[in-house]
């Protein structure tokens, strides 16, 4: 798992929003395995916020059966 950007920064007051972009590759090609994790955002206050993930391989055979 890939996260861009890898820190996200808030200005003072208002709304506090932000879009981040998270890339996921398999290591095995395994149909139907889930693997779990977290993605955790700390400040140098000690908050965090945790984001679980959940993530299930799908291989798609694109052959058709035309019989």
């Amino acid at each position: 798992m890939s996260v861009e950007p890898p820190a996200i920064t808030f200005g003072g007051g208002g709304r506090r929003k932000a879009t981040f972009r998270v890339t996921l590759a398999a290591k095995r090609w395994v149909q139907g395995l889930y693997t779990f994790g977290s993605l955790t955002w700390v400040d140098d206050c000690g908050h965090s916020v945790r984001i679980p993930v959940a993530v299930r391989t799908v291989i798609q055979d694109f052959v058709a059966d035309t019989s």
